[in-house]
C-alpha cells in the first residue's frame, strides 16, 4: 500500500517540486517498488488566479521525480485539473495547499482473462465479451465506480492506425451495451508507449505468430483502471 503522503505544495506560478518534497517522493517511489501491481494517479491543480496549464506542468513533474526515483512509466498517470477541484477542508489552512499534486493509488480491474486482441485488430471478442458482462455487472454494484478504459498496440502495427483508441473505444461500446452509462467511462489509447513487453520481434513473426513469438500479443491490449476520487 500505499504510505499516507502528503500532496506536493508548490509556489506560485511554479512547477518546481521542492528538496523537501524530494525525500517524500522517494518514500512513495519505495513503496511502488515494493508492491509492482500498484499504479499511481498524480492529479495536478492550480490556483484560480493561476494558469490552468500548471496543474499538468505539476502533475508530469511529479512523474518524472518518481521515474527518475525508480519508478516505472507505465504504472504512473498525471493528469491536470486546473483549479476545478476544491480543496479538502482539513487542508485549506495551509496557504500553498491549492497549488498542489496529489497522488492516488489506482485500483486495476483484474479479469479472469486478459482483454487481448489481434495483429490490427479493434474488435471485442466473444471471450471479451463475456468478460466485459462481468465487469459490467461488477459496476452494478458500484455505482460511483468511473472506469479508464485503456487501449494500447504493439510497435508492429505501426501508430498510425489508431488501434489503442479504437480498442479503447471498442470496450467502451460493448460496457455502454452491457448497461454502464457512457458517462462512468473515459476512453485513452496510449499507442504502444506502455508495453508489457519487448516488441523486439521479426516482421515475418507479424505475419506467422507463432512459437516464441507468441507473448508479444499481451501489448495489444486494453486495461481498466478504477478513476480516483481526486477531491478526496
Amino acid at each position: 500500500t500505499l504510505p499516507a503522503t502528503r500532496p506536493v505544495e508548490f509556489e506560485k506560478n511554479s512547477s518546481r517540486v521542492h528538496a523537501d518534497a524530494q525525500a517524500s517522493l522517494a518514500s512513495v517511489a519505495a513503496a511502488l517498488a515494493a508492491a509492482p501491481a500498484l499504479k499511481l494517479h498524480i492529479a495536478g491543480h492550480a490556483a484560480f488566479d493561476e494558469d490552468p496549464r500548471l496543474s499538468s506542468q505539476r502533475a508530469q513533474t511529479v512523474g518524472a521525480h518518481l521515474i527518475a526515483a525508480g519508478t516505472a512509466p507505465e504504472r504512473l498517470r498525471a493528469k491536470g485539473y486546473g483549479a476545478t477541484v476544491p480543496l479538502p477542508a482539513r487542508s485549506r489552512a495551509r496557504p500553498k495547499a491549492e497549488r498542489r499534486a496529489a497522488l492516488h493509488p489506482i485500483a486495476v480491474v483484474a479479469t479472469k482473462t486478459p482483454l487481448e486482441f489481434a495483429h490490427k485488430a479493434c474488435t471485442v471478442s466473444e471471450d471479451c465479451g463475456r468478460v466485459l458482462a462481468d465487469v459490467a455487472a461488477l459496476m452494478s454494484k458500484h455505482a460511483q465506480m468511473r472506469l479508464s478504459v485503456e487501449g494500447h498496440e504493439d510497435k508492429q502495427e505501426g501508430e498510425a492506425g489508431g488501434f489503442a483508441t479504437k480498442r479503447a473505444e471498442a470496450v467502451c461500446v460493448a460496457l455502454q451495451q452491457a448497461g454502464v452509462p457512457s458517462s462512468r467511462l473515459v476512453a485513452h489509447g496510449f499507442g504502444s508507449l506502455l508495453p508489457l513487453r519487448s516488441d523486439e520481434v521479426a516482421e515475418t513473426a507479424v505475419a506467422n505468430w507463432k512459437g516464441p513469438k507468441a507473448a508479444a500479443p499481451n501489448n495489444r491490449r486494453v486495461e481498466l483502471l478504477v478513476i480516483p476520487d481526486v477531491t478526496a
